[in-house]
């Protein structure tokens, strides 16, 4: 059969059951929504770069004991100006300290967190 053929009787098959026609829309509409969401965030979190400058040269390190803390663990401050001292890998090493406090900025309701972090942070 030629292909106007075959989408004439196509449409005439859809248009017999509507149902099925508002159906198979509605799952397309929904996957194609659902992939485009999906791949939306995966490209901003996953293959975008950071904003910083050689964001590719960047590491976040954690302590890891596979019988207490399997998931990995901040690293304590003793620990942490040990690594600094011995670093061969790396230019230098920061820390944060996640236990921040919140602040309000305006007196409105308006919050800011605030971190903790090492000397030489910011430095370029």
């Amino acid at each position: 059969m030629p292909l106007s053929t075959d989408l004439r009787q196509g449409l005439r098959t859809l248009t017999r059951a509507p149902g099925f026609l508002l159906l198979a829309t509605l799952t397309l509409a929904l996957g194609i929504g659902t992939t485009a969401a999906l791949f939306s965030v995966a490209e901003s979190v996953l293959w975008r770069p950071l904003p910083f400058p050689d964001a590719e040269r960047l590491a976040l390190l954690s302590e890891h004991n596979a019988k207490t803390r399997p998931s990995g663990a901040p690293v304590s401050a003793a620990n942490f100006l040990d690594w600094r001292d011995r670093a061969r890998s790396f230019q230098r090493l920061a820390a944060i300290s996640y236990d921040g406090e919140n602040h309000t900025l305006t007196g409105t309701g308006e919050r800011a967190r605030s971190l903790g972090v090492s000397a030489g942070f910011l430095r370029r």
